[in-house]
């Protein structure tokens, strides 16, 4: 998995074996959606909430609705929606090999940004791609990082109240896809929810990631932001 690193001046790419502290008491040990799945109407109406553009996506996350709700809790609905943005994410990255296999994952400080995140590594992983995961970071340390990783999703919702969440998908160029790019994966993504049992679906992929490597990326996580901040000091220089 590649990292960054600056040595005279330049950001140099290298395969990082070292691991920082274990983390592996802090995960989950069981997978999101082991118990309490939400009703088909309760998705539906959460997913009646969600905002589609080309410049990310967006919803209230927290499992109160509350828009000020501080809470990280995202509920078993709001749960399935990010499981089925990832998995939807995943296979546009597989559908189109030059974006590779690594994706990098940031987000900033809202509580229910959390949750979101170990819910795309779980995903990511279970569909066979690699995660780099930069924990709180800014966006442009993420969209720098992404010119020398691969494609990224960065959880946020900009300025709107704390109980709000998104997320910004982009390339290996540094931007966020363009208004043709958005267009594709806001659809495929409405088909996945509208197709089939989307709870299950979304259990299945959650149940599917290898703990090994879900630790694997938490242990990484300091690593990779100070590589996603070095990236973003190089490039603005």
């Amino acid at each position: 998995m590649p990292i960054g690193k600056i040595r005279n001046g330049k950001l140099i790419i290298t395969v990082l074996y070292a691991t920082l502290p274990d983390r592996r008491s802090q995960l989950k040990t069981t997978a999101p959606l082991s118990d309490n799945l939400p009703s088909p109407g309760k998705l539906a109406a959460e997913f009646d909430t969600l905002i589609l553009s080309a410049s990310g996506w967006r919803k209230i996350f927290t499992g109160s609705g509350d828009e000020e709700d501080r809470n990280s809790a995202i509920g078993g609905a709001n749960t399935v929606i990010a499981a089925l943005m990832a998995d939807t994410f995943a296979s546009f990255i597989l559908d189109n090999p030059e974006f590779g296999r690594d994706v990098l994952i940031g987000r900033d400080t809202r509580p229910t940004g959390a949750p979101i995140a170990d819910i795309f590594c779980r995903v990511l992983i279970a569909r066979g791609l690699s995660v780099l995961y930069a924990g709180i970071a800014a966006a442009p340390e993420i969209m720098a990082f992404a010119r020398t990783t691969g494609p990224f999703a960065y959880i946020s919702a900009s300025h709107n109240p704390i109980g709000h969440n998104g997320v910004k998908f982009g390339s290996r160029d540094g931007g966020v896809f363009d208004r043709d790019r958005a267009a594709v994966l806001a659809e495929a993504f409405r088909a996945r929810m509208n197709s089939g049992d989307p709870v299950q679906k979304a259990a299945t992929l959650l149940s599917a990631c290898d703990p090994a490597a879900l630790a694997s990326v938490y242990e990484r996580e300091q690593t990779v932001k100070k590589s996603a901040l070095a990236a973003y000091e190089v490039f603005s220089r």
